[in-house]
This record gives C-alpha cells, structure tokens and sequence, in this order.
C-alpha cells in the first residue's frame, strides 16, 4: 500500500507549482493557442455522442 501512495499522491504545492508553469507559458509572448473548433469538428463531436447514447440506450436492452 506504501508504494500505491508514493506513485498516486499529488500534494498541493505540486499541483500549484504546475498550474504556474503552465499559466508562465501561456502568458510568453511566443505561445501558439490551438485552433478554434470549426463547424467540422462540432458535427464529429455531435455523431460521437449520439454514438454513445445510442450505445448506451442499445445496451439497456440487452
């Protein structure tokens, strides 16, 4: 169990020196924010999720 609590513990002071390294890098002057999602990327967002509900429903009745 020792070993469970080394690997999977997150404390604190890591999670907030992270969080400041990330906002650090967002705020250079030379980061590249991804692409906006377009009409494409809703529509295969859409069909992934009817997809699932779909699975979801399908397998109530199995």
């Amino acid at each position: 169990m020792g070993e469970d609590q080394e690997h999977g513990s997150t404390d604190a002071s890591t999670i907030e020196s992270e969080l400041e390294r990330r906002i650090a890098d967002m705020e250079d002057e030379g980061y590249e924010y991804p692409k906006r999602f377009g009409r494409r990327d809703y529509i295969f967002v859409g069909i992934a999720v009817a997809l699932c509900v779909f699975a979801v429903v399908a397998g109530a009745f199995l």
